[in-house]
This record gives structure tokens, C-alpha cells and sequence, in this order.
């Protein structure tokens, strides 16, 4: 597989990264919590085209089969929590001065990382049949899913600032739409 391809192919498996990166990009508010994010999905990234080859024929075409739906159900069930917050009639936690649950800890941190990488569990198989060796697509894949999520924060702490308390919601609704979009697409 050639350079520009793997790039290509880097890109398009970091998008949805990014995508789950700007929808909580106006709760991400410390530096440790942009490392935390940037480095859980884009170790997820490098990781699982690597498991994908590990799992083997027989269980990757089930992975393509069932991965889109698991992506879905986590993505619905965090976006719909966010969706919930946003239309419930009370002041934002920003405008009282609590926090938000953080989404770059715990089980919610896992569950994003692996929601976001599904699609790689497949596409390690293809690489794994195309290409000699794998270690370098799946460390660029990695490393492009780390800086797209380091981009889709920043941009989404600046969405987050123009939508204000609409925020929570709109972030909600693109979860489940990038969730959505795993499934139909």
C-alpha cells in the first residue's frame, strides 16, 4: 500500500474521531484532558486495525458485521444522555459553576475510544491482506485519528463558546448522527 493511500486511508478512519472530539470539545476545558482524549483514540486507532489482523478471517467478517451496531448503541447512549441535559430547563453547569460528568475519564473514556475506532477492527484484515507489513499504516492511522481529535477539540471548545447552553444538545444530536451514519453509511 502506498504513502498517499495509507494517508488517505488515515484520514478517513480519524474522522470519526474528530467528529466525537468537536461534539465534546465545549466540556474539554484542561490540557490534561485533551492529552487524555488525543492519546486514548488515537492509541485506539493504532490498536485495533493490529487486532483486526490478530482476530483472524472468521471473526473480522463478524466484527464488520456487528461493530457499526455497537458503535451506534454507545454513541446513542452517550449522545442521548447529552441531548437530555440540553433540554432539560435549567441553568448549564458552566452558569452555576459545577462540572460536567468528564468524558476523558473512566468507562466513558473506553467506550469513546472504542466507538470511534470500530471501523479499524475491519480494515485491519484488508491491510493485513494487502500489505506486507501493518506497524507503520496502523501508527499513521493512529497518529492522524490523535492530531484530527486534537482538532475537532479545539474547534468544538469554539462551537461550544458560540452555541453556549445549546451546546450539550447540538453535541448530543452529532453523537447520535455520527452513530447513525455508522449504520446506514
Amino acid at each position: 500500500m502506498s504513502a498517499p493511500h495509507i494517508i488517505l486511508l488515515a484520514v478517513a478512519l480519524g474522522a470519526d474521531a474528530m467528529s466525537v472530539a468537536l461534539a465534546l470539545g465545549h466540556q474539554i476545558t484542561s490540557g490534561r484532558q485533551v492529552f487524555r482524549l488525543t492519546w486514548h483514540f488515537g492509541l485506539f486507532q493504532f490498536l485495533m486495525p493490529l487486532l483486526g489482523v490478530a482476530l483472524g478471517t472468521g471473526l473480522a467478517g463478524l466484527a464488520g458485521v456487528y461493530a457499526p451496531w455497537a458503535a451506534f448503541a454507545l454513541l446513542a447512549m452517550i449522545g442521548g444522555r447529552m441531548i437530555a441535559g440540553g433540554l432539560r430547563n435549567r441553568p448549564t453547569r458552566i452558569e452555576t459553576g459545577m462540572r460536567a460528568a468528564d468524558p476523558t475519564r473512566g468507562m466513558m473514556l473506553v467506550w469513546l475510544s472504542l466507538a470511534t475506532s470500530m471501523d479499524a477492527l475491519g480494515v485491519g484484515l484488508s491491510l493485513g491482506l494487502v500489505s506486507g507489513s501493518l506497524l507503520v499504516p496502523a501508527l499513521v492511522i493512529g497518529l492522524t485519528a490523535s492530531a484530527m481529535t486534537f482538532i475537532g477539540i479545539r474547534l468544538g471548545r469554539i462551537v461550544g463558546m458560540a452555541l453556549g447552553r445549546w451546546a450539550e444538545l447540538a453535541g448530543g444530536v452529532l453523537l447520535v448522527g455520527i452513530g447513525l451514519n455508522m449504520i446506514l453509511g
